[in-house]
């Protein structure tokens, strides 16, 4: 079944990169570092990739 997601923002760069910095763990990281979240079952390097799964903890 086709899915289709639509998603708008503000951001000064291309879609593509955009999407690049997503699959960024440590993108990820960073911004949840005032909340005190972390992932917990990631793959250590290389990138999450389209379908992979992160577990975060508070």
């Amino acid at each position: 079944m086709a899915r289709r997601l639509v998603v708008r923002t503000g951001a000064a760069v291309a879609a593509a990169e955009l999407f690049d910095i997503s699959l960024d763990i440590d993108v990820h990281v960073a911004s949840m570092e005032q909340s005190s979240e972390r992932p917990i079952s990631v793959a250590p390097c290389c990138g999450l990739r389209t379908m992979d799964a992160a577990v975060w903890r508070d």
